[in-house]
């Protein structure tokens, strides 16, 4: 299954146990191999709490969506570019009940 930038930004993310951790709206990769390391994933389009999902974490793809592990822990940092902005760092998302 093949995805250009445009596509990947329209997929919602889920957790294997059904929970909506919102759209992707970006990617970290590494430029020396070429390869996706993360998949940045925002709750609402322009506000709000943004995760860092690490390509380890990916189960699989659907038309529609992408399905990942579910977390363990919700881990914050500051960026120096984004001082304001809160990030999750990988393991990702939500601690699970």
């Amino acid at each position: 299954m093949r995805f250009s930038l445009k596509q990947l930004r329209k997929l919602k993310v889920v957790t294997v146990s059904g929970v909506a951790l919102g759209n992707i709206c970006g990617i970290v990769f590494e430029t020396d191999g070429q390869t996706i390391l993360q998949y940045e994933v925002c709750k609402c389009c322009w506000f709000g709490q943004k995760l860092l999902i690490n390509r380890s974490q990916v189960v699989r793809f659907e038309d529609k969506k992408m399905v990942v592990e579910d977390a363990v822990r919700l881990i914050e940092v500051k960026s120096e570019k984004m001082k304001s902005e809160k990030i999750s760092v990988e393991p990702v998302m939500m601690i699970k009940d």
